[in-house]
């Protein structure tokens, strides 16, 4: 399989407020990107959009192409993570409890505090990204 390094030359995106393109999934997959790729790099994008507050501005002069990376970058690792997860992770509420052998998972019910909102859970791996490059600082915004 060689060189795992994946690299994210400038992106020319199909639709405007999709981060990754079909062929960078496939290439951070390491395989051919599932068949709804294209939908699910929207989805990933709009939820990259909800948790940064909609910062991500790939023309500012100073931080643009740093965060177009890190936006390509998390929609691509939340995919992976949808891929591996399913989609609806993180959307069914609160865990309160595991099992690993046999795999199973058992959901608080009702509308409680902690309770999910129904909004996709972000992949630990897309936090990260996003952490690093700045973007999900909720404090006061300069820019």
């Amino acid at each position: 399989m060689g060189d795992t390094t994946v690299t994210f030359p400038e992106i020319t995106t199909p639709d405007a407020g999709v981060y990754a393109t079909v062929a960078q999934l496939a290439e951070y997959l390491g395989t051919a990107a599932p068949a709804d790729a294209a939908g699910m790099l929207q989805r990933a994008s709009d939820l990259i959009d909800a948790v940064t507050y909609n910062r991500i501005d790939v023309d500012d002069a100073d931080a643009g192409a740093a965060w177009e990376v890190a936006a390509q970058k998390a929609v691509c690792a939340q995919v992976s993570w949808w891929i591996d997860n399913g989609e609806s992770a993180g959307t069914d509420g609160v865990v309160i409890s595991k099992t690993v052998g046999k795999t199973s998972v058992t959901y608080a019910q009702g509308g409680g505090a902690g309770q999910s909102n129904g909004m996709p859970e972000l992949a630990p791996t897309a936090r990260r990204v996003l952490l690093s490059a700045g973007l999900l600082y909720r404090g006061a915004w300069t820019g």
